[in-house]
């Protein structure tokens, strides 16, 4: 357990270091925020959670065209009650993705982005590996206020981590359709 969390710790850190990087490289605009999200997946049905992102988006490519680059750290929660296997599971994914923005409007930003991430998980029922997994995201950030921000975004999983022990398959899908909603400062 000890050795994945420094995995994880590097994984952070080393996307840290390199968003904070890019930041210096030109014009650009910082976000942080906080989101609350659902995941819909094919074994475990529905799982909700919270997270928290950081993203950094280079100005101007092309005429509002903005690309950049989004870090999030979140927690979901697969509940037993709802899922076919009588399964609790944790997951707390480190995610990576690369974003395009249009600004059409003043203020109104939709945007797509492609992504991997880190998968640790925990459960008392089985033993699932750490996984990596991609995704994709489709989104709309609104300006509300000054440097206040909200998004809404569906995302697609693929994830497939591999099951150690007693369950009746040897790993539990947790691709699907998700959605993110949120709150974010950009300065």
């Amino acid at each position: 357990m000890e050795m994945k969390m420094i995995k994880v710790a590097f994984f952070v850190t080393a996307a840290i270091a390199l968003a904070v990087g890019f930041g210096y490289a030109g014009e650009m605009t910082q976000q942080a925020g906080a989101f609350a999200s659902y995941q819909n997946s094919k074994d475990l049905d529905n799982g909700n959670g919270i997270g928290m992102n950081y993203a950094i988006t280079f100005q101007k490519i092309m005429p509002k065209l903005a690309v950049g680059a989004d870090l999030r750290v979140s927690s979901m929660a697969f509940n037993k009650e709802y899922n076919d296997y009588g399964v609790d599971l944790d997951v707390m994914p480190v995610e990576l993705s690369l974003v395009a923005q249009y600004e059409f409007l003043a203020g109104s930003k939709p945007y797509v982005g492609i992504g991997a991430g880190y998968y640790v998980f925990d459960s008392d029922q089985i033993d699932v590996g750490y996984e990596v997994g991609c995704f994709g995201i489709l989104g709309y950030t609104q300006q509300i206020e000054g440097h206040v921000w909200i998004f809404v975004e569906a995302k697609y999983l693929l994830l497939k981590p591999a099951v150690n022990g007693p369950f009746p398959m040897d790993d539990v899908d947790l691709s699907g359709v998700g959605a993110n909603v949120g709150v974010a400062m950009n300065w």
